[in-house]
């Protein structure tokens, strides 16, 4: 039917509907084409993401044990020395730092959170890393394989090894978390982590650092031995560096 401009909109519509329907329907298939492939893609990712957390979490993990093992006097802890915590330390770093951006957040705070409680860091210009010990958990389980020498490379304060343990538990607790996939706090922080990779939004809460120690942190405080303290036989350790 024409109307008074010339144009026949009804057979315009019949004309075009079938285009832009054909148009719509395309565009949707491709949509659905190329978020099947976004999602293909987004698996073989977590999949190599996961087996990369896996090898670092079996890497690492070992190091965390002995460092913890020591500090707690318990398994293999007479084949280690705190000149092999140091750079058993050092090893430590190096892998959490490498692998630093596929590690969840969390785990990160809880790694600088580990190291602080187990060392203090920063003595000064070539001085390495003090061990943050309990010296009266140690001397009572070690026995006469405690060394007194060791002091030396000990903070001048301590924490109760529970703290350590405290350390080690959530520092392992986030690594699994991280390997199996699971982040804490369920759906609603699973859904904000989907929404923040959609619109990158920085929702994430991260730990501030650890401070500094100081007298009303609970630490406690050592007074240095005597340094003509003389070492029996008996006293020494079974493997010395």
């Amino acid at each position: 039917m024409a109307t008074g401009s010339g144009v026949d909109w009804y057979d315009l519509y019949k004309t075009s509907a079938p285009i832009i329907a054909a148009f719509v329907g395309s565009t949707l298939a491709f949509g659905y084409v190329m978020l099947g492939i976004s999602i293909e893609k987004r698996k073989q990712l977590n999949q190599e993401l996961v087996k990369r957390r896996m090898k670092f979490y079996d890497d690492v993990a070992v190091n965390l044990n002995k460092v913890f093992c020591f500090y707690r006097a318990v398994g293999d802890w007479h084949i280690l020395t705190p000149t092999h915590i140091i750079a058993i330390k050092r090893e430590i770093d190096r892998d959490f730092n490498m692998f630093r951006y596929i590690l969840s957040q969390s785990t990160y705070s809880s790694y600088r959170h580990f190291i602080a409680t187990f060392f203090k860091e920063f003595n000064g210009p070539g001085v390495v890393a003090k061990l943050i010990v309990d010296r009266e958990h140690l001397e009572r389980h070690m026995g006469n394989k405690y060394d007194f020498r060791w002091e030396s490379e000990f903070a001048d304060y301590g924490v109760e090894y529970k703290k350590h343990e405290e350390a080690y538990t959530e520092l392992m607790t986030c690594l699994g978390n991280d390997v199996m996939g699971i982040r804490a706090g369920g759906f609603w922080s699973s859904l904000r982590r989907h929404l923040r990779s959609i619109f990158a939004w920085r929702l994430c809460h991260v730990r501030p650092m650890p401070a500094m120690p100081d007298a009303e942190s609970g630490l406690i405080y050592y007074r240095p031995r005597p340094s003509n303290r003389t070492i029996s036989e008996a006293d020494r350790p079974l493997v010395e560096s």
